[in-house]
């Protein structure tokens, strides 16, 4: 049991701590997680901040999320998700590289040179390699 300050009276919880934006957060995630799961759309507005809440963190957290699956490294995704490399660890080192790769169409030959390593064999023999040489 909780006290407060000594006396015999139990510390009630707060309801706000469940509450934000006048939704309660633990039902929004647990839909959050269904509608994942079966496929559906998920039912909050479609912003980082929606989105960040909806799955129980932020968007900070998403943000730095965003740029370790845009470098396309699923070894690096890996050692984050298993704890051997922390998000923002990971995001801070391959920015520049998931930049890169989203840029990858729009890039003229000398600029492929420099991301040939992160893109597909198809693309890399066609546009990368023949500029290499």
């Amino acid at each position: 049991m909780v006290w407060n300050n000594g006396s015999s009276r139990k510390r009630q919880r707060r309801p706000r701590r469940q509450f934000r934006g006048g939704k309660r957060v633990a039902v929004v995630r647990a839909l959050a997680a269904a509608c994942s799961k079966a496929g559906l759309p998920i039912p909050v507005r479609p912003t980082l901040k929606g989105y960040s809440t909806a799955f129980g963190t932020n968007v900070t957290y998403v943000n730095k999320a965003a740029v370790v699956l845009k470098a396309e490294d699923p070894v690096l995704i890996d050692r984050v998700m298993n704890g051997a490399v922390s998000l923002n660890a990971a995001a801070h080192q391959v920015r520049a590289r998931a930049e890169a790769i989203a840029a990858f169409r729009k890039c003229n030959k000398d600029d492929l040179v420099a991301v040939g390593r992160a893109v597909g064999v198809g693309n890399i023999w066609d546009m990368m390699i023949v500029p290499v040489l």
